[in-house]
């Protein structure tokens, strides 16, 4: 039933709120080649809160559970490991590089990832000490939970201080125009976690295309920074692009 699940919600395929369903992939990729191999439907608050709603839609009552979309990435990663499917790598978009929950659970489960994330992230260019803050005033209670001593810096403003000794230029993949050829920067970084308060050590991969009007990704992986060179973290980054094509296929074949 089309009408199950629509509510008004961001639509990415046209970058705005609308009425619409929303739907969750992963797809394998290999090479040039990839294929959607499960999908999952998100379920908004606005449906789940509302169980004869989704009685009545024939929603089963295990799915009535609300779950953000990170979530329901997890849940089909542990359906397709279960299910004998391989795989090297897993990549996503910076709703599921910035989201703790996801990511500790990749690390909990030792899967390798690099993940965008969005240029207004904050990291520390130098593990932090953690401790708890001094009170500052003789007013209100005292702090109580450890917080790193240091200021955090934006991923974009942290780019801006990069000279060209920083960067290596790499072919990434074969376009219809030639080779893809990204300038790429990779550092060790550590990331607080505010929402349990834990500090994680990330690999942070910058990669820019060579046009004058460029275009830049951030990355995350869970990688350590020597496991992988320059070329093959921006090979990772770009897989993504197959993904993408998927969906334009799927268009375009099929008419979705």
């Amino acid at each position: 039933d089309k009408s199950v699940a629509v509510t008004r919600q961001y639509a990415g395929i046209v970058g705005k709120v609308e009425n619409c369903q929303v739907g969750v992939y992963s797809s394998l990729v290999n090479d040039t080649r990839a294929t959607i191999i499960n999908a999952k439907l998100f379920l908004p608050k606005s449906w789940t809160e509302d169980k004869e709603r989704c009685r009545k839609a024939g929603i089963p009552e295990d799915a009535m559970q609300f779950k953000t979309k990170p979530e329901l990435a997890l849940d089909m990663i542990d359906e397709d490991i279960l299910n004998g499917v391989q795989f090297d790598w897993i990549g996503g978009d910076g709703l599921y590089g910035h989201n703790y929950e996801l990511t500790n659970g990749l690390d909990y489960r030792n899967l390798f990832y690099v993940l965008d994330v969005h240029k207004d992230e904050l990291v520390y260019l130098e593990k932090p000490k953690i401790k708890v803050p001094d009170k500052k005033s003789g007013r209100g209670r005292p702090p109580h939970v450890p917080q790193p001593v240091g200021d955090p810096i934006r991923l974009d403003k942290y780019k801006r201080t990069l000279n060209e000794n920083h960067w290596e230029e790499v072919k990434v993949r074969k376009t219809a125009k030639g080779w893809l050829k990204l300038k790429v920067h990779k550092v060790e970084v550590w990331v607080w976690n505010r929402e349990n308060n834990m500090l994680k050590r990330r690999t942070l991969i910058i990669s820019q295309t060579i046009e004058k009007k460029h275009r830049v990704k951030y990355s995350f992986s869970n990688g350590l920074l020597d496991d992988y060179s320059r070329k093959e973290y921006a090979y990772f980054q770009a897989q993504r692009y197959w993904v993408e094509r998927t969906f334009d296929d799927s268009k375009n074949e099929l008419g979705i």
